[in-house]
C-alpha cells in the first residue's frame, strides 16, 4: 500500500467500503485482507488529491449508519411480547460491531474529526454544543443513531416492558425475559457515556438524562407504588400518632413486619445492583425505606420502647437494620435504650447508694454495664451513637443521689472504698479472686466505673486517704496492682490529676532507701538505739495528712523512743541542710513484743501507749500518778491513752496484764 497522497474514485472506494462496514455492524465475518483493505481505503480517501474526502466520508457513514439502524427499528417496534429479546439481540450486535468499525475508522478519528474538535475552553466555558452539528468520532456518531432512530422513538413501549418484567419479578412470579433487563437498562446509558465528546469530562457529570427520563424515574414511581402496596397489607389499623409505649400491632405482628421489611429491602438491593445504573441507587433506596418504614415510624416507635422494656433482642436487631440509614430514627431508638438502660440501673442500684454497700454497687454498676455493652455489639452492631446512649445512662445511674439539691452523690467515696477493699491486705473475703488476671479485670472495671463520676476530685481525696494508709502501714496487697491503677488513672484524667499520687509512691521508695542510710549511719557511729526504729519521711503537699494537738506535743517521755528520733533528727538534718521535719506522732506505730506468755505476741499500738506498757518492764503494778509523772502526760490525756487498756484488763481473765490502780 502506498501513503502517497493520490486521485481517487471516491464511489467505487465507497461501494466496497460500504459493503464491508456492512459486514462489521452486523458482526459478519471478513477476511483479514478485506479487513486491511478497507484500512486502506478509508486512508486513501483522507488524503486523497486534489482534495480529501473526509467530510464526505463522514456523511456517507452517518448515513448508513441511519438507514441500518431504522431498518432495526422497523423490525422489532411490533415485536409483542418479543420487544425485549429483539432488541437486546440487535443492541448486543449493534454495539459490538460499533466497536469495530470506531476502529476501523481510526485514521479518520484522529486526523480530521479531533482536528475539528471543540477545544477544553470551549467545553468548560460554556458554548452551546448542538451534537447535531458537531463532528463527532465514529464511535460516538453510532451511539447518537442509535439514541434518536432507535431509542428514542422505541422508550416508550421498552420502558413498559422493562418495568413489567421487574414486577413480575418482585412478585417471584420468575419472568422469562429477565436475564435482558440489565444489559437494555445500561444501553440507555451507554448511548450517553460511550465514546464521549469530551474525554476530559468526569464519568459521574456525562448526561444520563436519556436514562433519567426513559427508564429510571418510571422506576422509581414503580418502586413507590409497588412498596405502597406491600406495606399497606401490613400495616397496623388504627391513628397515625401512637402514644409512646403503645403498640398497634397483634401480638408478634411487629416482629413478622419487620422479617419482611428487611427481606423486601435486601431482595429489592439486589435486584437494584443487578438490573440498574449506580446514580439511582440512592433514590432507590431510600424510595423504598419510605414506603416500608418512613409511612409508619410512630407505629414503629411506639413499638420500639416495649423491645427495649422486655429486651427483645432479635426484634432490637431488626428494629436496628430497619431503620439504618435513618437519623433520626436511629436517634429515637437510642434514646429508648438510654432510658431503658438508666431505669434497670437505677431500680438495681438504689438500694445500695442508701446501704453504702461499695462491694455490691460496683459490682451491680459492672455487671450492667458490661451487659449492656454486650447488647450493642450484638444488637446494634456495636455502633457509636449507642455507645453514647450507655454512656449516658451510665452516668446518670453512678452519679445518682436522692437529692440532688441537698444529698452529695456517694459513689465516689464508694468506688474509693471498693479500691481499698481490692487493693488492701485482706480487704478480698475470697482468695480464688486474688489472681492477677482477676484483679486487673476489676481494675479496668474501677476505671469504668470512675469515668463516668461527674465529682472526680472527691474520689481523689477519699481514694488518696485510703492509699495513704496502706502505703504508711503497709498494708498494700501488691504494690503492682496499686501502680497499674495509678497507670489507669492517669491515662483516664491527665498527669497533672495523679501528680500528688504519683509523690505518694515516691517518697515511699525514698523512704525506704533512706531507712538503708540510716542504718549505716547508725553502724558507723556505733549507735545502739534498742529498738528497730523505720522512718518515713513524707512531703506535706502531696499527702492527706495534718498534724493534730497530740504530735505537737511531742512523744511521750520513753528514753528509748526519744533516743531514736534524736538521733534521726540529727542523721536527717546532716544529709538535707534546711529541710524542717514535722513529726506526726498520731500515725506512729509501734509493735511491742510480748514474752511473759507461752507464746510470743506481737501487738501494734501507738507510741503513747507504748510509753506506758515500757514501765511495766520493771515493775507490775503502777497508779495513775506514777504513770502521769513518769510519762509527763496531763491528766486528761493520760486517762484517754490508758482507757482502751482498762477495757482489755475488764475484758479478759489473762492474770499476765499489768495492774494499773485507778
Amino acid at each position: 500500500m502506498s501513503l502517497q497522497p493520490k486521485t481517487i474514485d471516491f464511489e467505487a472506494k465507497w461501494g466496497d467500503l460500504c459493503g464491508t462496514i456492512s459486514h462489521v455492524i452486523r458482526l459478519e465475518s471478513i477476511t483479514k485482507p478485506i479487513w486491511n483493505e478497507s484500512f486502506s481505503t478509508i486512508y486513501e480517501m483522507c488524503v486523497a488529491r486534489p482534495e480529501d474526502f473526509c467530510r464526505t466520508l463522514y456523511d456517507e457513514t452517518r448515513a448508513f449508519l441511519e438507514k441500518h439502524v431504522s431498518n432495526l427499528y422497523y423490525s422489532i417496534r411490533d415485536s409483542g411480547d418479543q420487544l425485549l429479546p429483539r432488541y437486546h439481540d440487535c443492541w448486543t450486535a449493534y454495539s459490538t460491531g460499533l466497536m469495530y468499525l470506531h476502529n476501523l475508522y481510526r485514521y479518520l478519528n484522529s486526523q480530521y474529526i479531533k482536528k475539528q474538535a471543540l477545544s477544553e475552553s470551549d467545553y468548560k466555558y460554556g458554548m452551546d454544543l448542538d451534537h447535531a452539528d458537531m463532528l463527532m468520532e465514529i464511535g460516538r456518531l453510532g451511539m447518537e443513531v442509535w439514541k434518536h432512530k432507535m431509542l428514542i422513538p422505541l422508550q416508550d413501549q421498552l420502558a413498559a416492558d422493562l418495568l413489567r418484567t421487574i414486577h413480575e419479578d418482585r412478585l417471584r412470579k420468575s419472568p422469562k425475559h429477565l436475564k435482558y433487563v440489565a444489559d437494555i437498562v445500561q444501553s440507555l446509558v451507554r448511548v450517553e457515556t460511550d465514546y464521549p465528546v469530551n474525554p476530559n469530562e468526569d464519568d459521574n457529570k456525562r448526561s444520563l438524562e436519556l436514562y433519567e427520563k426513559t427508564f429510571a424515574l418510571k422506576y422509581i414511581a414503580a418502586t413507590s407504588e409497588f412498596y405502597e402496596s406491600q406495606s399497606s397489607s401490613m400495616r397496623p389499623e388504627g391513628s397515625s400518632t401512637i402514644p409512646e409505649g403503645s403498640s398497634t400491632f397483634p401480638d408478634g405482628s411487629c416482629s413478622t413486619y419487620l422479617t419482611k421489611v428487611l427481606t423486601l429491602k435486601d431482595e429489592e438491593s439486589m435486584r437494584m445492583k443487578q438490573l440498574i445504573h449506580p446514580s439511582s441507587y440512592q433514590s432507590i433506596i431510600e424510595t423504598v425505606h419510605q414506603r416500608l418504614v418512613g409511612d409508619y415510624m410512630e407505629y414503629l416507635y411506639g413499638e420500639a420502647v416495649i423491645m427495649c422494656d422486655k429486651e427483645l433482642h432479635t426484634d432490637l436487631h431488626n428494629m436496628y437494620l430497619v431503620l439504618q440509614g435513618n437519623t433520626s430514627g436511629l436517634q429515637r431508638l437510642s434514646e429508648y435504650f438510654h432510658k431503658h438502660v438508666a431505669k434497670v440501673g437505677l431500680d438495681a442500684t438504689r438500694s445500695l447508694h442508701a446501704e453504702s454497700d461499695a462491694i455490691e454497687l460496683v459490682d451491680k454498676f459492672i455487671s450492667i454495664h458490661s451487659k449492656y455493652s454486650s447488647i450493642i455489639i450484638e444488637v446494634f452492631h456495636n455502633d457509636t451513637q449507642f455507645h453514647a446512649a450507655l454512656d449516658k445512662a451510665c452516668q446518670e445511674i453512678v452519679n445518682y443521689t436522692s437529692n440532688p439539691k441537698s444529698v452529695a452523690c456517694k459513689t465516689p467515696e464508694m468506688l474509693a472504698k471498693y479500691c481499698d477493699i481490692l487493693l488492701k491486705k485482706g480487704g478480698r473475703k475470697n482468695d480464688k479472686d486474688s489472681s492477677s488476671d482477676i484483679i486487673d479485670g476489676k481494675l479496668n472495671d474501677i476505671i469504668k466505673a470512675f469515668k463516668f463520676i461527674n465529682d472526680k476530685d472527691v474520689f481523689q481525696r477519699f481514694y488518696s486517704k485510703n492509699l495513704a494508709r496502706r502505703l504508711i502501714y503497709s498494708q498494700s496487697a501488691s504494690m503492682e496492682n496499686e501502680e497499674q491503677l495509678l497507670k489507669y488513672l492517669k491515662l483516664a484524667c491527665g498527669h497533672e490529676y495523679t501528680s500528688k499520687l504519683d509523690q505518694m509512691f515516691r517518697d515511699i521508695k525514698t523512704s525506704k532507701d533512706l531507712n538503708e542510710k540510716f542504718s549505716k549511719y547508725i553502724e558507723d557511729k556505733s549507735i545502739d538505739l534498742g529498738i528497730q526504729f523505720t522512718i518515713q519521711v513524707l512531703r506535706s503537699s502531696a499527702w492527706p495528712l495534718s498534724a493534730t494537738p497530740g504530735d505537737q506535743q511531742g512523744l511521750p517521755a520513753a528514753p528509748i523512743l526519744e533516743s531514736s528520733v534524736k538521733t534521726f533528727h540529727n542523721f536527717y538534718t546532716e544529709t538535707y541542710n534546711g529541710r524542717k521535719l514535722n513529726w506526726l506522732h498520731a500515725i506512729t506505730v509501734c509493735e511491742v513484743k510480748l514474752n511473759q506468755f507461752d507464746k510470743n505476741y506481737i501487738i501494734s499500738m501507738p507510741p503513747h501507749v507504748m510509753a506506758i506498757l515500757l514501765l511495766f518492764n520493771s515493775t507490775e503494778q503502777l497508779n495513775v500518778r506514777d504513770i502521769e509523772v513518769a510519762c509527763g502526760y496531763d491528766i486528761a490525756d493520760l486517762t484517754r491513752f490508758i482507757q482502751p487498756l482498762l477495757d482489755k484488763i475488764t475484758s479478759t481473765n489473762d492474770a499476765f496484764f499489768p495492774t494499773i490502780h485507778r
